[in-house]
């Protein structure tokens, strides 16, 4: 019998190596099968020897379990291991078994099904089995159950599988990075959320996105990884977008390059910009809300009444004149501070707003440490909190300071309506003086002008020079007290605006109407006048022509000697009210004189330079200020004047005109 040598990885077996257990029967008979015996009882791995002719020589107990279960035949020596393949394998069998015989070592991977439904997988190594001479003369087949090694090959594929899907959906930003701190992974939703492609920051190191201000922070906490292993750390700041917006994250950052699993710092972003956003506003209003609070002297309260807890503002605190978040103020407390003749309808409101769900508001007094006294408004309710459960809840606003207001306008107010009472009489009183004035001083007037006509008729060829000029100063003086007085009976006129009518007008038409009553004069010194197109207002018709009225007959008396006379009448809209100018090239007004011009009878020439009683302007001013609207002036000497005026664009009818 040959002596078979058998050559594997690691040792190379042969009939020679084996002891003399034979007890004198052939040598290399019992050798072999020793060695045989030997491989059968003590490998882990199953292994079958063919020879050339593909017969079977030799198989251990685990290849022949493996084949009776799988295929459920018994292996038999002598027969041909092509039998045994499956028709699908049978080629494939036939060129490996082939291979082998010609010096190659094969390998295949099997998958077999077991009768159970269970998969188990085989690998399969065929090796070419020698002789002492070193000639093939066989195939040495070694099979290795892989089942156990794939299913946790599969579970690991599936479980980074898992982790990469969640990973990769993840919203947070993860990044993996080496013991240099350089980026060595980055999760995709770094791109939907700071813009950047992940290349950008493979090989580079994290910190190029965080704000310059939190950089110091970073790098502490970077040292503080190096020095202190598995140690997780937590993040909150600011970072910069790819497109320069700024988001605010959070996350954490641990050292585990010490975890031969993972060997990277692991850290972790979310974005919480929107969160910041709204907790900076939610800040924002609360502290709005504690300043209106405070400004109104608003306090808030609630009283869980299954808790049995109090919920008080700060502005509460401060209107009872406690320590904030006082353990020993209490809904004992504040009522014990009740005024006692108040307590009835304190505790009654309360009382009914637990037991039928009324809402109550009322006024009280509080009874301070010191002995004063407040008046608070108190508004509750029942209602129910987040967790269904009911609440007394309220506010309680401390209005001392406008009840005491309250009190004093309440007595301002009848003092003024006693002296609108008193004023209402005298301003009648004057009224009326000064109609009855004006009206019986005219008949001496025109007595004594008639008088005075007649002596310088008759007598003038008895009369002097001097006696003449006496004549002549009384009759003038007579007809200017006369003007006077018709003046006086018109601006006292004025103020009695019950009978004056609002109507529709065309301004243009009107002004034409004021132009034309200075028509006279306009044509002695040739003046022109140019007029913007006006609007059509609802106004008292005779009181705003009588304005034009005075103001063109003002830019027309204090004209400049020697110089063409020009005025332009204009206007500009503003939203609710539209304004109207007179602007001349005539001598004009110091600006110190600004404000004189509008008063009765004040002049700034002598009445031999310029004619006039000084009552025009003052009943402009009287009209429009009458009408809600104000008259200004902006001039300067020798550069002629301008002066402004406005009205409402919606005139009121109960606007009256200020009774002087």
């Amino acid at each position: 019998m040959k002596r078979v040598v058998l050559k594997t990885e690691h040792v190379t077996v042969s009939s020679e190596s084996c002891p003399d257990v034979t007890n004198g029967q052939d040598k290399d008979v019992w050798t072999t099968e020793q060695v045989l015996k030997m491989l059968n009882q003590n490998s882990e791995e199953s292994f079958l020897l063919t020879d050339s002719d593909f017969k079977i020589v030799s198989f251990n107990t685990s290849f022949r379990d493996l084949y009776a279960n799988y295929l459920n035949k018994e292996l038999t020596v002598g027969s041909y291991v092509l039998d045994y393949s499956t028709p699908e394998r049978l080629e494939l069998v036939r060129a490996i078994f082939t291979s082998a015989l010609q010096g190659e070592i094969q390998t295949s991977e099997v998958e077999y099904s077991m009768p159970d439904g269970v998969c188990v997988y085989y690998h399969n190594k065929y090796k070419p089995a020698f002789d002492e001479s070193g000639t093939i003369i066989g195939v040495f087949v070694i099979v290795t159950n892989m089942t156990e090694q794939k299913r946790a090959e599969r579970l690991l594929i599936q479980s980074e599988t898992k982790f990469r899907a969640l990973i990769e959906n993840s919203s947070e930003m993860i990044f993996l990075s080496d013991a240099q701190r350089n980026i060595v992974y980055a999760s995709p939703s770094v791109e939907k959320i700071l813009g950047y492609k992940i290349e950008d920051f493979i090989g580079h190191r994290g910190m190029t996105f965080i704000l310059p201000e939190n950089q110091e922070t970073m790098i502490s906490i970077s040292e503080k990884l190096m020095q202190d292993p598995g140690t997780i750390y937590p993040m909150h700041l600011q970072i910069k977008s790819k497109d320069g917006r700024i988001l605010w994250i959070e996350g954490t950052t641990v050292n585990l390059l010490n975890d031969p699993d993972i060997s990277a710092i692991v850290t972790n972003f979310k974005d919480i910009t929107h969160r910041k956003l709204a907790e900076d506003k939610l800040m924002k209003l609360h502290v709005q809300l504690q300043t209106s609070q405070h400004i109104a002297r608003l306090g808030y309260w609630g009283i869980d009444l299954q808790g049995n807890e109090n919920f008080l503002s700060e502005e509460m605190y401060a209107i009872c004149e406690q320590e904030v978040n006082d353990p020993l103020f209490t809904v004992e407390t504040f009522r014990g501070m009740v005024h006692p003749d108040d307590i009835d309808l304190f505790d009654r409101n309360h009382q009914e707003a637990v037991k039928h769900g009324n809402s109550f508001r009322n006024e009280f007094r509080l009874v301070m440490a010191d002995g004063r006294h407040k008046i608070v408004l108190s508004n509750g309710a029942m209602v129910k909190n987040i967790h269904n459960k009911p609440l007394l809840e309220g506010t309680l606003q401390d209005i001392t300071q406008l009840k005491q207001t309250e009190t004093a306008l309440l007595v301002l107010n009848e003092e003024l309506q006693k002296r609108a009472k008193e004023l209402s009489v005298s301003n009648a009183e004057l009224e009326q003086f000064a109609y009855i004035a004006s009206h019986d001083l005219q008949e001496p007037l025109r007595m004594i002008t008639s008088f005075l006509s007649q002596l310088e008729k008759k007598y003038t060829d008895k009369l002097d020079d001097k006696g003449r000029q006496y004549i002549h100063f009384a009759t003038d003086g007579a007809v200017r007290m006369r003007q006077i007085i018709l003046d006086l009976l018109e601006f006292s006129r004025v103020g009695k605006t019950d009978l004056v009518q609002f109507e529709a007008v065309d301004l243009n038409i009107l002004v034409r109407e004021a132009i034309d009553l200075n028509k006279a004069l306009i044509s002695d010194i040739k003046a022109v006048i140019r007029v913007d197109t006006l609007p059509r207002m609802n106004i008292r018709k005779p009181l705003l022509r009588q304005v034009f009225q005075n103001l063109i007959n003002n830019a027309l008396k204090y004209r400049e000697s020697g110089k063409h006379t020009e005025i332009h009448i204009g206007v500009s809209e503003q939203p609710d009210a539209w304004t109207f100018s007179v602007k001349d090239n005539g001598i004009g007004i110091n600006p110190k004189f600004f404000d004189k011009v509008f008063i009765l009878f004040q002049r700034l020439h002598h009445k031999d330079q310029y004619s006039g009683t000084g009552i025009g302007l003052a009943l402009c001013k009287k009209i429009v200020e009458g009408n809600g609207g104000r008259i200004w002036i902006e001039s300067e000497e020798g550069n002629g004047t301008t002066f402004f005026f406005t009205l409402k664009k919606k005139q009121e009818p109960d606007i009256k005109v200020a009774s002087e």
